[in-house]
């Protein structure tokens, strides 16, 4: 991950503030210069003052000795910026340190974020050698570039090494960049940021300036200083640790969220992990939430992939159209194929194939397939199309076709045994090709893997959620990969936990009422699924109950009953209301 600092022509040294567009204007060459609204909402949350005019939003060393400071309305910093020799060479008489005061008055330039996200863009592609995915960060007025480097750092004699090379190529470049290594994006733009956005900390630094003791403030506080390096490594694993005495502003939460934890006294990150985390979504914005689990690793993050300038793609077109399926099928072979030997020839392997068909009406077809794990081999991703080509309704002749891949990293090879056929298999991989069909044939959200919770709730001990993931192909290839690994080698603690459970293992989705009132089926009969059964034998009561602050309190009253049929069900009690419920089916 890299913060860039782009250094001003050496005309523009001297005494230079930037300012925001006048949020008032109205014409539409004004209009076409604003900023985003997410952007706009995050200076003006930072700098009151821009909520009604423009405001100066980054200044100058040179610039502060004239009087400019971050946040001040424009009018106000023009009048202050008009230079007072005798006093500023007063100053450095007292502070020979001091850097010389210009004569001339501060020049003043309009804020062009767009044009900022373009250069950053720009310097994106100064990295695609050392990451296959390139993206920036999910933050207002974007200051980062983030790079996902798995399996990559054995290319340039380790990760250590990839950060390297990259900051000095950049250097060339004239960029003041650091760069991080983490196992998570909260992470590495954390320890990027250690006291938060780079327009944040303008403010703060100005604010100390400010003070009576602005002089001996001026530099950071010890724990952010120590990731004011070009090159940070943070050890798999270790991230949260180390991220506890960085500032909250580190965790990306919003600057509401930010003076609301101030006013708490919550001021570090340590502090801010130590809260209860039921407690927090009523102090906290939802986006604050969310920052808060990506940075603890609840959730995962993605990077979006900035598009590539040369895309692997492949193009067929014809003046005999193909008619039927048969041939849009080897029209899509031969696509394959030129993608396969692009993806090889490149080093990288595809995470998903888009073809575009274009019909003879002029509309057009869409076939997508996604992949587990990045794929060179042409064979493989064609039976992956394949399938999805399978469902496709063809009832027009195809024109022309448009294939691109969306590319990763490759795995990390592994030396397989010559001498055995069994043991080279990896389970990790023979269940990539079975998720590869399964997604591309039922979709994503029908293929699940269940995740328990610690929750006495019997419906709620247990999470559902897909496999792959619904975001971009490329980047939840690596999370899906480790949940993969997950599911091949299983956690025995947890699976002897749960073997230790007397449960069913078919739990209905929703309780079955059978008996109400003062009847009860351990003495009579009761019906389900229109069959009647009779209690022979009864094991319980076990008692499940929740806490008094949970919304809805559960007092259940479970029993496992042998019917006379032969078959176990798992029924209770409710005991606010007295009802009976079949809940779950033994086998």
């Amino acid at each position: 991950m890299q913060r860039q600092q782009i250094q001003l022509p050496s005309e523009q040294r001297a005494a230079v503030a930037v300012y925001t567009s006048n949020v008032g204007e109205s014409k539409p060459a004004a209009r076409q210069q604003r900023l985003p609204e997410d952007d706009l909402r995050f200076v003006r949350e930072i700098f009151t003052a821009a909520r009604s005019g423009p405001a100066i939003v980054a200044a100058s060393e040179y610039a502060w000795l004239a009087g400019v400071r971050p946040g001040m309305p424009l009018a106000e910093a023009r009048s202050m910026s008009v230079p007072v020799r005798n006093s500023h060479r007063n100053y450095r008489q007292r502070n020979s340190q001091t850097p010389a005061v210009p004569t001339q008055e501060t020049q003043f330039f309009e804020w062009s974020p767009a044009a900022d996200r373009a250069a950053l863009i720009e310097v994106a592609e100064a990295t695609r050698r050392f990451a296959p995915i390139v993206g920036l960060d999910e933050t207002a007025v974007p200051d980062s570039l983030m790079l996902d480097i798995s399996g990559c750092g054995m290319l340039f004699g380790g990760e250590s090494s990839l950060a390297e090379q990259l900051v000095k190529r950049l250097n060339a470049r004239g960029l003041l960049c650091s760069a991080v290594v983490s196992d998570s994006v909260a992470s590495a733009w954390a320890f990027a940021h250690p006291r938060g956005h780079a327009l944040m900390t303008d403010q703060h630094i100005s604010a100390q300036r400010n003070s009576p003791q602005g002089a001996k403030k001026r530099q950071p506080s010890e724990a952010s200083s120590n990731w004011e390096t070009p090159v940070v490594i943070i050890p798999p694993g270790q991230a949260k640790a180390w991220l506890q005495p960085l500032p909250i502003a580190a965790a990306r939460i919003p600057h509401a969220d930010i003076q609301t934890l101030s006013q708490l006294g919550i001021l570090t990150l340590k502090q801010l992990f130590g809260l209860p985390t039921e407690d927090l979504p009523s102090r906290l914005s939802a986006k604050a939430i969310l920052r808060l689990h990506q940075i603890s690793g609840i959730d995962d993050e993605f990077i979006t992939a900035i598009p590539e300038p040369n895309p692997v793609a492949a193009m067929w077109t014809s003046e005999f159209p193909a008619t039927n399926r048969d041939e849009v099928r080897q029209v899509v072979a031969h696509l394959i194929e030129e993608i396969a030997e692009q993806l090889q020839r490149r080093s990288v392997g595809a995470v998903r194939i888009s073809c575009l068909l274009k019909r003879e009406s002029g509309d057009s077809l869409s076939l997508i397939g996604d992949v587990v794990k990045p794929l060179q081999s042409g064979a493989e991703l064609f039976e992956i199309l394949n399938i999805r080509l399978d469902a496709l309704k063809i009832d027009q002749p195809v024109m022309s076709a448009h294939m691109t891949a969306t590319v990763a990293s490759l795995p990390v090879a592994r030396q397989k045994d010559l001498f055995n056929a069994v043991e080279h298999i990896n389970p990790a991989e023979e269940l990539a090709v079975v998720l590869n069909r399964l997604t591309n044939r039922l979709g994503k959200a029908a293929v699940l893997t269940a995740t328990p919770q610690n929750d006495p709730v019997p419906e709620n001990s247990i999470q559902l959620r897909p496999i792959v993931d619904e975001g971009t192909a490329s980047n939840s290839s690596r999370v899906t990969e480790q949940r993969i690994q997950n599911l091949v080698t299983p956690d025995n603690t947890t699976a002897d936990k749960a073997a230790s459970v007397n449960r069913p293992l078919c739990l209905l989705s929703k309780p079955h009422l059978i008996a109400s009132g003062s009847s009860s089926p351990l003495t009579s009969n009761f019906t389900w699924n229109g069959q009647t059964h009779s209690t022979a034998a009864s094991q319980g009561p076990e008692r499940i109950q929740t806490q008094w602050w949970h919304d809805t309190a559960i007092h259940r009253d479970y029993y496992r009953v042998t019917t006379n049929h032969g078959s176990e069900f798992w029924i209770f009690q409710e005991l606010n209301s007295s009802q009976w419920f079949l809940h779950g089916v033994f086998e």
